[in-house]
């Protein structure tokens, strides 16, 4: 059963789905631009013919293409959930963004949306589907928009124009459309217009399409990769000697290989001089390697991501557990980055004011550097209590006020001491040598960290060390009552 929300969305859509339609003139003029061949124009001239050449470059350079699948598909991976106190809102925007491209899910839609993102120098565009053409009507779906048959105007109340399939034009109003662009860039005559990554990357990616090619037509194919000439031989020999290897060739069913031609002298007195002559060899001094290692850098610089994203690092100590963990705080710094802004940015435009939208990152060093500093607090406060400076409620009421430890658990620690306190037995006055032979307890032992004992004897040790204790539970008990009579008073 189809999707009542698609279904709606689709009715009210200026993006006809109907696949009867007729190409209307948009469809015609991207097929007339497309017979001048792979020639692309300048950034920022003929904008429209540049981007549809941009997008079909994908589909013919492999490495372009696999790069820009990657990055969409790590974009529409993200998890994301939405908070809200009115669980009917959330779950209205929940199958709003689930049944989102007319209900084929919000994977194929980032997917989508991913790909005019960074392909497309007019940025990616979101029709915002509405029942009425008003801000105030209800959304029902969402939907990718052909970036070649959007127009941006710079008209902030209509900021698009869609030319759609039938060719006719509509004038999409601010709550109607929503333009994604990653790059912003100025240009004196164009508005919204970015440098999207296949900008940034395409004079490279054509170099090494061009170095692919010349590899592949040069080695590749079945015709010879080289003559080997003895001397004395004309060059109607030469042409039958090459026609018969390729016929021999045929006989045999190759369709890659050919074995090489070789000649040989008519005249058993001429000195057998052999001659190569390589017709399929490579550049002296090219390393496909290394190039396919800087085209790899430019595709990580391109689209914003980091080295190991599309391949392996490097050999040598790139390939360090520290080095890996560097780049990849890096690359969640840049592209990904900008990506989850933008799209919490525009969710949460379109969304109820009481639903907020959020991806769900889970940030594993920002939680190992909270940690590290916890620990480090924790050494500092250990060494000031041991050293005298201060005690341990002393150490929790620091704790309180720089927020590292809630009001509840302070409340309960002193609670709990405080019990604790009430009923431990009182300790036995011992007859004779005043304590000879027993451990000290740990109020004692609280009492010479601190310097409070004296050198005169157990006894005064044993009384310093009670006074201590009974004005520490004291105060303890005191501040817990305080704060008892105040909410007392509060309830009053």
């Amino acid at each position: 059963m189809a999707d009542p929300i698609a279904l709606q969305a689709q009715r009210y859509s200026v993006n006809d789905q109907d696949l009867g339609v007729t190409a209307g003139p948009a469809a015609l003029a991207l097929m007339f631009t497309g017979t001048y061949g792979t020639e692309i124009p300048e950034w920022g001239t003929q904008i429209y013919q540049r981007d549809w050449l941009l997008q079909r470059f994908l589909t013919i350079e492999p490495f372009a293409g696999s790069a820009a699948a990657s990055i969409c598909a790590r974009n529409a991976g993200y998890s994301w959930k939405l908070e809200s106190q009115d669980e009917g809102a959330s779950e209205a925007s929940r199958k709003l963004l689930d049944s989102a491209s007319f209900g084929r899910g919000w994977v194929p839609f980032c997917m989508e949306l991913g790909l005019n993102y960074l392909s497309q120098d007019v940025g990616a565009f979101v029709e915002l589907i509405r029942t009425a053409d008003r801000p105030e009507a209800p959304l029902v779906g969402l939907s990718v928009l052909p970036s070649s048959n959007c127009f941006v105007t710079g008209d902030v109340e209509v900021p698009v124009i869609f030319l759609d399939r039938r060719g006719k034009y509509h004038r999409l109003k601010w709550f109607q459309v929503y333009h994604l662009l990653e790059m912003p860039v100025s240009h004196p005559i164009y508005s919204g217009l970015q440098m999207s990554a296949m900008s940034r990357l395409f004079e490279g990616a054509k170099t090494w399409q061009s170095i692919e090619r010349y590899t592949d037509e040069k080695v590749g194919g079945r015709h010879g990769r080289a003559i080997h000439v003895l001397s004395g031989v004309t060059r109607s020999e030469l042409e039958s000697a090459v026609t018969l290897a390729k016929n021999l060739a045929d006989s045999r069913g190759l369709l890659r290989y050919q074995p090489p031609v070789i000649l040989t002298t008519v005249s058993d007195k001429l000195t057998a001089n052999v001659a190569t002559l390589e017709l399929a060899s490579l550049p002296d001094g090219f390393d496909r390697d290394q190039q396919f290692r800087e085209y790899l850098t430019l595709l990580s610089l391109a689209f914003l991501s980091e080295y190991q994203e599309f391949a392996p690092l490097p050999r040598g100590d790139m390939g360090s557990g520290a080095q890996s963990e560097t780049l990849d705080q890096k690359a969640r710094l840049k592209g990904a980055a900008i990506w989850r802004k933008n799209i919490s940015q525009m969710i949460n435009q379109i969304l109820p004011a009481n639903v907020t939208f959020s991806f769900e990152t889970e940030d594993i060093d920002e939680s190992k550097r909270r940690a590290e500093t916890s620990k480090l607090q924790a050494e500092a406060t250990k060494l000031r209590i041991d050293s005298g400076e201060i005690d341990a409620q002393a150490a929790r009421e620091i704790a309180l006020a720089e927020g590292r430890l809630t009001q509840e658990i302070y409340d309960a620690l002193i609670a709990r001491e405080a019990e604790a306190a009430a009923q431990a037995p009182e300790e036995p006055q011992g007859a004779g040598p005043e304590g000879a032979g027993e451990e000290p307890s740990r109020n004692e032992e609280t009492a010479v960290e601190k310097g409070i004992l004296s050198r005169a004897g157990p006894t005064e040790e044993r009384l310093a060390a009670e006074d201590e204790a009974t004005a520490f539970y004291g105060s303890v008990l005191g501040r817990m009552f305080r704060r008892l009579r105040g909410r007392l008073d509060e309830e009053d």
